[in-house]
């Protein structure tokens, strides 16, 4: 079952060995054997039926969406698993699984024949979540706007069928046929604007009828942010079909693909821009009197706009590739290869916005519903043709040294063109009657034409005892011309082309050793280097901008392992680099700005003892330190409560994690495995939620379980898991905290 899995947290969480109550079979690679007989024995053929209850405390949302699973649990056929041989050399492989609750399902069939060739067919669909919490605020109001569902999900699936014919001294000719979907809802990261956020400013707040006429009298008041959540609703398709021939003559091998790919996307982004404003309630008033006294929550009328944007994009793409090798002599191997591809893509979008329009008249309902559009029947397309050629040599020099070479030319020519009408919101009379805008005509269109040429080398040497040294090396230098049209109102304006030379720089440079001085140590150094480069000039007007980063750091591993049953590997990143922007300054001139910093510290180790063959344990830890800079503090001014140097800030993304597995034999037919994990991040500073959003993560993890794994006959195992899950997260207010006990059972058949 993958339904158990811990989710892998932005922050980096994916180096150590998380826990997993679904692995069942993940102890049985280690667990020593009964010197008579295998107790826990790994069957050819077989079903296993399995069921988890989960029983969650708090926000049952952020549980499903960090672990993969049903909140209420899932259970059904964990695996099944049948290989058969039949006569004339045919043989049979089928698995499968079926898991409601998680709707994780999977069929497959494979048959072959010896000298002939094979057909595979295949369908799987699983379920991920996901939680639209939306953003929060602490430790002013604890803001959240629970508009929409909080537990979403995705499905996905995806139907596969291939056809291989392997005849001997003949090509290898494979077909194969891919269809795969994404349909569901899954949260976005463009919030809608809310008001309700207890933080405060300068807003226009009318204490009188004069004052409203005037528009005078600002008094602090709330101020907006960026934290109603949002939504996605998919419908994506996309289709492969593939032929792949094959043969090898001699020392020669020769490969032909044809690919055709086709995506089909349906996708809608839903979203809220002040939803639940409270309004101005629907009074009399006399325009240029005294008598009108403003409520106490005047200044949360801002007018709700619900907004979706439709987008269908359908590409399709074709690519015929050849490649050829040769093997010259022991010495030598020469390979090339080209490549054909031509996409076309057609887009249309809608965009409409529904506003809530707030008067302050006498009228019975105080506002009216005001439909625009930001994008009304949007059409457009795109067409790119890419040709691709290389060219390589291996070498082996003497005895120890290694080398290979390659070079790679490719040829870009791209179009882009698009028009739309923009509809503007009706004016709306103090009677509420609405008025239509009149639509504007925009177009826009760009042309990219480029050319690029990157050369590669790679080197092994282990000429020096107990040494083996290594690098690689590669350059890319990309050159054209791009052509850009501007957006441009098609009645009363006239299209503006933009015309660059485009100028790219990539290097990627590392060198390292391994050293193995005796056979219990190793290590392994490597450091590294990148530099990448843009630069656009305008030559019909002086303006240009570039914008690059260069950055450097260096890999250690080191593995001790003083007795045979236990090991310490060591593992250390350091990296660190500045990224830079330039471009016309206010006077004109040309300067250059560094924009950013960035610095990191990865450390890990991970321990591995089996004082006995009837014990084994594992453990990681991972403690990293990283650091992304902006202009603070140099640049900015004011004070904290003004903005100033808090508007940008730092980036931290300190976590710490780690894991611990042990695993006993408890009898003969008995295996024990207790796992624990952790995970702490903080990063998170509340303090600067009155200049910006504070993004910074801070959150505490931790995961227990205890498991059994039992032979009751031959051909019979059971195991049983039991786990504790808790979750706290500052960053979200403590609003997706959660704890959940889950129980875990299941029975393997061999047959």
């Amino acid at each position: 079952m993958q339904t158990f899995t811990p989710s892998l947290r932005a922050a980096g969480l994916v180096v150590s060995a998380v826990l997993a109550l679904s692995s069942s079979h993940a102890a049985d690679a280690v667990t020593p054997a009964a010197p008579d007989k295998d107790p826990l024995p790994v069957f050819d053929n077989s079903i296993t039926l399995s069921g988890q209850g989960n029983w969650v405390s708090g926000d049952k949302a952020a549980f499903q969406a960090e672990n993969w699973t049903s909140k209420k649990g899932l259970g059904g056929i964990e695996d099944f698993q049948l290989t058969k041989d039949l006569k004339n050399d045919v043989s049979v492989k089928a698995d499968g699984h079926l898991l409601a609750g998680s709707e994780d399902y999977l069929a497959h069939l494979n048959v072959s024949k010896n000298d002939f060739g094979s057909v595979d067919v295949g369908y799987k669909r699983f379920r991920t979540y996901y939680d639209n919490a939306g953003g929060f605020f602490l430790p002013t109001e604890n803001t959240s706007i629970p508009l929409f569902p909080r537990d979403l999900a995705v499905d996905r699936s995806k139907f596969w069928a291939e056809a291989k014919l392997t005849l001997p001294n003949a090509p290898v000719v494979t077909l194969r046929y891919t269809n795969e979907l994404r349909n569901g809802t899954k949260d976005s990261t463009m919030w809608g604007a809310s008001d309700y956020t207890g933080l405060t400013g300068t807003y226009y707040i009318p204490a009188s009828a004069a004052a409203f006429n005037n528009n005078s009298s600002p008094t602090a008041t709330n101020i907006s942010r960026f934290i109603v959540p949002s939504y996605l609703q998919l419908g994506e398709r996309q289709q492969n079909l593939e032929a792949n021939i094959k043969h090898t003559m001699g020392k020669t091998t020769l490969e032909i693909d044809f690919l055709g790919n086709r995506v089909d996307n349906m996708d809608t982004h839903f979203f809220d821009r002040y939803p639940g404003e409270v309004r101005l309630p629907p009074i009399s008033i006399t325009k240029n009197t005294t008598t009108l006294v403003a409520p106490a929550n005047f200044w949360r009328m801002n007018n709700e706009i619900s907004v979706y944007d439709q987008l269908h994009n359908q590409v399709d793409t074709a690519t015929a590739l050849a490649k050829i090798e040769t093997v010259i002599s022991e010495a030598v191997k020469v390979h090339a290869g080209v490549s054909y591809q031509h996409v076309t893509s057609d887009f249309t979008e809608n965009r409409p916005n529904f506003t809530t329009i707030t008067y302050p008249t006498a009228t019975p309902t105080g506002f009216v519903i005001a439909p625009s559009y930001q994008a009304l029947g949007l059409v457009g397309g795109a067409g790119i043709k890419i040709y691709t050629a290389n060219i390589g040599a291996d070498f082996k020099i003497g005895r120890d040294l290694f080398l290979e070479t390659g070079l790679k030319a490719e040829d870009f020519y791209g179009t882009a063109s698009d028009t739309y009408q923009t509809v503007a919101a009706p004016a709306v009379s103090a009677t509420g009657v609405m008025t239509a805008a009149t639509p504007a005509n925009i177009a826009a269109a760009s042309r990219t034409k480029e050319k690029s040429l990157t050369p590669d080398i790679s080197m092994r040497y282990n000429g020096v005892k107990n040494i083996s040294l290594y690098g690689t090396a590669e350059y890319k230098n990309l050159w054209g011309k791009e052509r850009t049209i501007n957006q441009y109102n098609v009645v009363t304006g006239s299209p503006n082309a933009l015309n660059d030379d485009v100028n790219e720089n990539h290097g990627r440079y590392s060198i390292g050793a391994s050293w193995v001085p005796c056979g219990f140590f190793t290590l392994r150094g490597e450091t590294f280097y990148k530099d990448h480069q843009n630069n656009f000039q305008d030559y019909v007007s002086p303006p240009n901008f570039a914008l690059g980063y260069k950055l450097k750091g260096v890999k250690l591993t080191a593995t001790v392992k003083p007795i045979p049953t236990l090991s310490f590997t060591t593992r250390y990143v350091y990296q660190t680099g500045t990224m830079q922007t330039s471009g016309n300054s206010p006077s004109g001139t040309f300067a250059e700005y560094q924009s950013m910093d960035a610095k990191s510290h990865n450390l890990g180790e991970t321990i591995d003892w089996t004082p006995i063959k009837q014990f084994y344990m594992q453990a990681n830890l991972n403690v990293v330190f990283d650091t992304t800079s902006t202009a603070y503090p140099r640049a900015g001014s004011g004070t904290a409560t003004a903005g100033g140097n808090d508007i940008l800030r730092n980036a931290d993304n300190n976590y710490t994690n780690g894991s611990v597995i042990a695993g006993f034999v408890v009898d003969k037919a008995t295996n024990a495995e207790v796992q624990y994990s952790f995970y702490k991040a903080d990063n998170y500073v509340p303090t600067l939620i009155a200049t910006g959003l504070p993004y910074g993560a801070s959150a505490k993890e931790y995961t227990v379980t205890v498991g059994l794994k039992r032979k009751l006959t031959d051909k019979l195992v059971a195991e049983a898991k039991i786990g504790y899950l808790s979750s706290k997260n500052d960053t979200t207010g403590g609003r997706t905290n959660y704890n959940a006990r889950i129980a875990y059972v299941s029975l393997q058949q061999a047959f």
